[in-house]
């Protein structure tokens, strides 16, 4: 865009790209402020985010054991990753 920002075209005339748009600065400014956290809250995190995913893999050998599944075994296994998006951590 020669010379002119987003911004300065306006709104567009979609609800839509209205939504993406907010929904891309709602992120933005969250990694922001993931960026400038202290050493000890990434940490923090950090930890919770490993014993999330340990939670998984607990859950997929305690499925594959009791049933002999893969399959079922793997969805049990996103229950650590569900956590670890819901509780926000860090890998």
């Amino acid at each position: 865009m020669s010379g002119t920002s987003q911004r300065d075209l306006g709104d567009s005339d979609s609800p839509i790209e209205d939504e993406l748009e907010d929904a891309f600065n709602r992120i933005v400014d969250e990694g922001t402020q993931r960026l400038h956290r202290s050493w000890r809250e990434v940490l923090v995190t950090g930890f919770f985010g490993g014993t999330e995913v340990a939670v998984g893999v607990l859950a997929y050998l305690s499925v594959l054991h009791a049933t002999d599944n893969p399959l079922l075994a793997g969805l049990a296994f996103s229950v650590g990753f569900l956590a670890l998006l819901l509780g926000r951590s860090e890998l």
